[in-house]
């Protein structure tokens, strides 16, 4: 018994020490009334009197899940939600607290595909002169401003100068696809000793003098399927008009990387905190890496791995040895995948299994077909274990080979099913399908559609002069998507005019500006559309746990909006925009009325940058 007496008697003298200490810093304290600042941390910020719906509700229903009035932020993280009293008790001397006068908040959308990166020439800081333009409805007129642009140019320019222009015309996709404009052989003529480079929306048109340009620069042959040799036509165009300004000004990566640091700053304005995109040339990657250095980053960029893609014949075997990166980053910049890039084209270039004219059959192009070089690349990707992401399946026939390519990488390497879902592969656009019969494979392979509601107006009547009324259903299906139990998050793909909210009103209301509307069973109640937007696209960018609602000890990444998403009509749904955007708890945009309103100066973005065009990009 003797050691449990001597137990007893060491617990009774450690009581009274302790007793001894806490009543000697209860007089400590009673001297000192308040601690020393150094020791306490109040939050840094207070919002009450608000509606702040926290959207904490990941289940597929129309429930926001919980709201309340008040929130503290403290160390760029949510500490507290609830009541205003209950949360105002917090304050500390040097905390703000902001009045959000009823005002709405959310969380910060999550847009899961834009290029922001490959828009943000537009700050005009690079020095590059403009792409010329030419504008016309038929070949003729296109191929004839063509010609006097290219001559004036020649005449003017000086052996090597780079000759840029943009067509500016619905039909011109369909006519370069066609061979209707100028080829190859028309532009070396035109222009031996000059780089002729004819952007064509999505597609590319390049003479000989390119050609050889990109392959020095990259060090590497041009892969011979992304680039018709004899016709100059480049199917994967994007590779060349995103990567060759960039490459004309890789000497200048503090010029690249401000450009880039402006356009997040305009996004920011949009309501957008987090975007995921590729990235295909080092330029970027460098940029990006600056900025976070530098904790210049106005919001959040998941991306997903490209260059080993870009102009690289060898892509297989670069992607073999590169290594699962997916999730690994800083709390500003992180990857979240690789892709080939796509597996189609932009409309009419999508792969589709449905029955049409033949002229409308020869414009699709199908490059993920067995055999392909996209095809082996994505095969080596999976089978390597990495997850793919930010991939163009714009038709059903090439999500059909995104899945095959996802099941036989996946059974070369060896995985189980429950493998392969966690992998959570995905796939961006949904312009002309899934279609129904697909759904169930792609819960099973526990793949999520990244849709993007600017298809339905960009290419519903296309659709249906093309395919007919039927497949219309087929373009952005997301209330299917939603009723069939599909995974389905949001996405922009292209600069908006004013804010990101035009693009949950286009799935809620699927209007046209006449008042069409297309394939109307398929409009997504609201709640189901911001969702999409926030909780549900966090998954798509691999942080969940930190994004997507507001929570205790998530990061304070919100939207204080001028106007009620949730009871606004749903044709206003499109005026709703952010009077401030808040990242990791700090200010990218602040609105002047709201800032004036709250004692502030604005912040951010605050009007149109130069040379940015009046509609979208």
């Amino acid at each position: 018994m003797k050691p449990v007496l001597r137990g007893s008697i060491a617990f009774s003298v450690g009581c009274r020490a302790v007793i001894f200490v806490l009543l000697a810093s209860a007089g400590l304290l009673a001297q000192n009334a308040s601690p020393p600042a150094e020791i306490i941390a109040y939050p840094e910020t207070i919002l009450y009197n608000g509606k702040i719906v926290t959207m904490d509700d990941r289940s597929r229903s129309e429930n926001p899940g919980t709201i309340v009035k008040a929130m503290a932020v403290r160390d760029g993280e949510i500490l507290k939600l609830g009541e205003d009293q209950d949360v105002l008790r917090l304050a500390g001397p040097a905390t703000q607290r902001i009045d959000l006068k009823g005002r709405t908040m959310l969380p910060g959308l999550v847009d899961t595909h834009s290029h922001l990166h490959d828009g943000s020439d537009h700050w005009g800081l690079s020095g590059l002169p403009r792409p010329a333009v030419v504008e016309g409805a038929t070949a003729e007129e296109i191929n004839n401003g063509l010609a006097a642009t290219i001559k004036s140019s020649v005449e003017r320019m000086a052996p090597g100068e780079w000759i840029r222009i943009t067509i500016n015309s619905p039909v011109s996709m369909d006519l370069l696809m066609a061979k209707k404009l100028l080829m190859k052989k028309d532009l070396d003529q035109m222009a031996p000793n000059n780089p002729v480079h004819i952007i064509v929306r999505t597609m590319a048109l390049v003479n000989e003098r390119v050609i050889e340009e990109v392959e020095k620069f990259y060090r590497s042959k041009l892969v011979d399927e992304g680039l018709d040799r004899v016709t100059g036509i480049a199917i994967f165009g994007t590779e060349f008009n995103r990567a060759i300004p960039v490459m004309l000004i890789h000497s200048r990566p503090d010029l690249i990387a401000e450009n880039v640091r402006r356009e997040l700053e305009e996004w920011a304005s949009f309501g957008v905190t987090t975007f995921s995109s590729h990235i295909n040339v080092p330029g970027h990657v460098n940029a990006y890496a600056e900025l976070d250095r530098q904790k210049k980053m106005a919001i959040r960029f998941a991306w997903t791995h490209r260059s080993g893609t870009i102009f690289n014949s060898e892509a297989s075997s670069f992607y073999t040895r590169i290594g699962d990166m997916a999730g690994n980053g800083s709390d500003y910049w992180w990857n979240i995948g690789v892709t080939v890039g796509h597996l189609d084209q932009s409309y009419p270039g999508v792969a589709t299994t449905v029955d049409a004219k033949p002229e409308i059959k020869a414009r699709e192009l199908n490059l993920g077909a067995e055999g392909d070089f996209k095809n082996g690349v994505m095969f080596d990707m999976v089978r390597s274990g990495l997850r793919i992401t930010g991939t163009h399946i714009a038709g059903d026939l090439a999500l059909d080979n995104f899945m095959d390519i996802i099941e036989k990488g996946s059974k070369a390497a060896g995985m189980t099913l429950d493998q392969v879902q966690k992998k959570a592969h995905v796939i961006d656009h949904c312009t002309m399908g899934p279609r129904p019969d697909q759904y169930d494979r792609i819960k099973q392979l526990g793949i999520t559609m990244s849709c993007g509601p600017k298809y339905v107006l960009g290419v519903s009547e296309r659709v249906l002069r093309d395919y007919g009324e039927k497949y219309t259903a087929w373009v952005v299906p997301m209330n299917s998507l939603y009723k069939g139990g599909v995974k389905f998050v949001w996405e922009i793909d292209e600069h908006p005019e004013k804010t990101a909210f035009e693009y949950i009103e286009i799935p809620v209301t699927r209007a046209s500006a006449d008042g069409k509307l297309w394939a109307p069973n398929e409009r997504l109640d609201r709640v189901v559309a911001m969702k999409a937007a926030t909780s549900w696209a966090s998954e798509y960018v691999l942080r969940q746990d930190v994004l997507g609602t507001l929570e205790p000890r998530k990061w304070a990444d919100y939207i204080v909006l001028n106007r009620d998403f949730f009871t606004v009509p749903e044709n206003d749904i499109s005026e709703v925009r952010p009077v401030m955007t808040v990242v990791g708890g700090k200010v990218s945009y602040m609105e002047a009325g709201f800032a004036r309103e709250i004692g502030k100066e604005p912040v951010g973005y605050q009007g149109p940058a130069p040379g940015q065009s009046s509609g979208r990009r």
